[in-house]
């Protein structure tokens, strides 16, 4: 250890202009010239109790908070190339984007410095980290219609498919209806005498007729009930993307200043670290040159010459 405190002084320049300026002129640099800011926008998340008590809005988990179901489908719709796209035309309209180096900052931003976060049941916490302020609050306001945008989108092309798919059913549970009523009437028709009578036991086939009938009728009413309670959950599903998530706090910049957010600072800290690490390996290098290039034994054996004499380092009053 006294080895190294000897030779750490001996060329403490060295070291000072390594540890200490260097790194401090980086940091100092990066707080300076390379700073980042991070904008805030706060949005509430409505219970859609009014749409009834038995009302559940599409994609959402019951057991989750509107807050979490929230901030769980904007996540999901952020990543999707259509969201990102869509982020990017209004970008381009709005001004904010002209030209494709622009594109993909807006873009790593909302890759790597975008964060959603609930804050309570209701509060929903965005957060983005730019290089520029007007660029953060620009990529948050853009983001909240964006989002809101593609999820009414999305929800109106599930609802469309659902409901799609319940007429479809219907109409040929409607042609099985008649079907089988026809069947019914036919035998009817063909046996005059026949009373139909449901709470009494009359011929196998006209309480087979009678049973189709029935089963395809409860099997109408209950596709028309689906049906309907499709058309209102894509009604009230759809009124509720329209009307929320509210924005409570409008995108402004909550950390920003000479030094940002902090990551230039984190920067410049690393910085340090990087120089203190080949300070460190260069401390190490001299003191294993010093003890190797004075010891006479380990020149020998690593040369294979004798050592015939050692000549001190001679201070500048010895050299005169």
């Amino acid at each position: 250890m006294l080895r190294y405190v000897e030779v750490l002084l001996r060329y403490k320049l060295r070291f000072a202009l390594l540890l200490v300026v260097m790194p401090a002129t980086i940091a100092a640099a990066s707080v300076a010239f390379f700073p980042t800011y991070r904008a805030g926008a706060s949005l509430w998340a409505d219970t859609p109790s009014y749409f009834g008590s038995s009302f559940v809005p599409a994609d959402w988990n019951q057991y989750l908070s509107p807050a979490q179901n929230e901030a769980d489908s904007l996540s999901q719709v952020i990543q999707t190339r259509a969201f990102s796209d869509l982020l990017l035309k209004h970008l381009q309209a709005d001004g904010f984007v002209t030209d494709d180096a622009m594109k993909k900052r807006y873009l790593a931003y909302l890759g790597a410095g975008f964060k959603i976060t609930t804050a309570g049941t209701h509060l929903v916490v965005l957060s983005a980290t730019c290089d520029r302020p007007a660029e953060c609050v620009a990529l948050l306001q853009e983001t909240v219609a964006t989002a809101k945008e593609e999820s009414a989108t999305l929800q109106k092309e599930q609802a469309k498919q659902g409901i799609a798919f319940l007429e479809a059913e219907l109409k040929g549970a409607q042609s099985s209806l008649n079907s089988s009523e026809a069947a019914l009437q036919k035998y009817l028709a063909e046996h005059p005498g026949v009373k139909v009578d449901t709470s009494a036991t009359g011929p196998p086939e006209l309480n087979q007729l009678l049973s189709d009938v029935q089963d395809q009728r409860t099997r109408v009413n209950q596709i028309q009930t689906n049906l309907g309670q499709a058309e209102y959950y894509s009604s009230a599903s759809a009124s509720l993307l329209d009307t929320g998530p509210r924005v409570i706090d409008q995108p402004h910049i909550t950390k920003g200043g000479l030094v940002g957010d902090g990551t230039s600072l984190k920067r410049g800290l690393i910085a340090w670290a990087v120089f203190g690490a080949i300070g460190g390996a260069y401390l190490w290098l001299l003191v294993w040159v010093d003890k190797t290039a004075r010891d006479p034994g380990e020149l020998e054996r690593r040369f294979k010459i004798p050592v015939v004499t050692v000549i001190p380092v001679l201070n500048p009053v010895e050299r005169l």
